[in-house]
């Protein structure tokens, strides 16, 4: 059902159950009972991210300035790398903390990441 939102004219609705389940993988992958969060909450926040990522790839083809692209991979890799550690999306701060990027950047490049057809 998340998936389904997410198909445009950009990415078929096959690619966009591939993403979920590449998602739901990786969230069983590194799920620790011990951080509180329940796995249905860990699991959507993965199917969502992997989700976003394949509409990005195919959305933003031609779309983005090399450097804006290259910036925007960037901040998904440190969001990925703080996920992991924190075992939870990470805040604001920590991003900022972590790239030393203005809070101006970050929200440029969240709104860049958040990108998604209704």
């Amino acid at each position: 059902r998340i998936a389904i939102q997410w198909v445009s004219s950009h990415a078929s609705q096959h690619e966009m159950i591939q993403a979920g389940l590449r998602g739901l993988e990786r969230a069983i992958r590194n799920y620790d009972t011990d951080h509180g969060a329940k796995f249905s909450v860990y699991a959507r926040y993965w199917i969502v991210e992997e989700i976003r990522q394949e509409h990005r790839k195919h959305a933003f083809i031609g779309h983005v300035p090399k450097g804006k692209a290259y910036q925007l991979k960037q901040y998904e890799e440190h969001v990925e790398e703080l996920s992991q550690k924190l075992k939870r999306p990470p805040k604001r701060e920590e991003i900022m903390e972590k790239t030393g990027w203005s809070l101006k950047v970050i929200a440029s490049l969240e709104a860049a990441n958040m990108m998604k057809v209704r």
